[in-house]
Formats: structure tokens, C-alpha cells, sequence
């Protein structure tokens, strides 16, 4: 098989379109990371929001049951 000019341009033309996929693949699955981390966080905080609620009513709960 003869390599010529146009063979190997075409290479490097292909290894380097693979190579950009490759990096914005993996920028992608970056920031898929990224906003799973921040929903998980903004679930944990309406879980703490929501615990203190629940005590808040049972402080409420408890107050009325002294009176």
C-alpha cells in the first residue's frame, strides 16, 4: 500500500476530528457530573428545609398540648 500525501492528510484530518469528540465528549460528561452534584445538593437542602418544618410542627404540636 502507498502512502501518499493525500492518504496521510486524510489520517491526520480524521485522528484529529476523533480526538475534538473525544474532549467534548468528556467535557459533556463533566458537566453532566457537575449538574447532578448540584441537584442532589439542592434536594438535600429541601430535605432540611422540610426535617425543620417537621420539627417546627412538632415544637407546635408539643407547645399546644402543654397549654
Amino acid at each position: 500500500m502507498k502512502l501518499s500525501g493525500a492518504r496521510i492528510l486524510q489520517f491526520l484530518r480524521r485522528t484529529r476530528i476523533s480526538a475534538v469528540t473525544h474532549n467534548t465528549s468528556m467535557c459533556w460528561e463533566r458537566e453532566e457530573l457537575a449538574a447532578s452534584g448540584l441537584i442532589a445538593a439542592a434536594s438535600g437542602l429541601i430535605a432540611a428545609v422540610s426535617g425543620l418544618i417537621a420539627a417546627a410542627s412538632g415544637l407546635i404540636a408539643a407547645a399546644s398540648g402543654l397549654i
